[in-house]
């Protein structure tokens, strides 16, 4: 009895086995590439597979991120490379550009960092290995202010970066443009993380006896309703980073007449 118990698992973990073997074979694809100069590593979806000439054998069929690189000679990168079933690619002979270094380090650990809308890791990094010329450089994190910088890398040169980023902290100058400028007052904002807690003081435009509800801090947005003490007279706003991390772009919307800024007029600028 339990011999045939025994020779019931067997069988069943081998059917398994030639399964998910046949499903790899069925379901993936392979490359075949060298590269000027040879000999550099090759990666695929940030996992190293040996040195070229090389061909790469049981990648999954969807779209890879090719990597290959030469320390001190060269990189190429390929983000959307399409592997299709039971299918060779041959990329031939790919010639390594020359490339430069790049380092984060800074604040808040485990911010993640994105070269030119591609995921390149977490504060910190150190020394990784960019192709040269101009890159766009995004650096985020919930419940901070993503920061936007173009760079510049320059061949066999290391470019270090030092990053803080900025959470909504601080006093910043609340006003509506659309032709005039109307002052909306000002906000004192304390953060801590998802947690914010916003102190208004209204002049010029909302001059009335106002109390700060409902305030939200997600991502890089905030929200909050301003409410008349008075009256009951509420309006919500809501402001977003824009390109300056010392500028939030929004929209107003005014709950008691039902008016909807559509273009996104409101602004926040902090103050300095």
């Amino acid at each position: 009895m339990i011999s045939d118990l025994s020779n019931i698992i067997l069988g069943a973990a081998t059917f398994i086995f030639q399964l998910r073997i046949a499903y790899r074979l069925n379901f993936s694809g392979a490359i075949n590439v060298n590269s000027e100069p040879s000999g550099a590593s090759v990666y695929i979806n940030g996992e190293i597979h040996g040195r070229t000439p090389l061909i790469v054998e049981n990648i999954p069929a969807k779209k890879a991120i090719l990597k290959i690189e030469k320390p001190g000679q060269g990189i190429y990168v390929k983000d959307d490379l399409a592997i299709f079933p039971q299918d060779t690619i041959d990329l031939g002979v790919v010639k390594l550009k020359p490339a430069g270094y790049l380092t984060i380090r800074g604040e808040p650990a485990g911010a993640e960092i994105y070269l030119d809308d591609r995921y390149l890791g977490k504060i910190p990094l150190s020394s990784l290995t960019i192709p040269e010329g101009r890159h766009s450089l995004r650096i985020s994190k919930p419940f901070y202010l993503t920061e936007n910088r173009p760079i510049n890398i320059i061949g066999n040169q290391n470019l270090t970066i030092d990053v803080n980023l900025n959470q909504f902290d601080g006093e910043w100058d609340l006003y509506y443009e659309s032709g005039i400028i109307y002052d909306f007052g000002h906000l004192d904002i304390v953060q801590d993380h998802s947690n914010l807690s916003i102190t208004y003081s209204g002049v010029g435009f909302l001059n009335e006896d106002k109390e700060i509800i409902n305030c939200k801090a997600s991502g890089n947005s905030i929200s909050f309703t301003l409410t008349d003490k008075s009256d009951g007279d509420t309006r919500q706003f809501s402001l977003s980073i824009s390109e300056d991390a010392n500028d939030l772009k929004g929209r107003l919307f005014h709950h008691d007449v039902g008016w909807s800024d559509k273009q996104g007029n409101l602004h926040a600028r902090r103050k300095k």
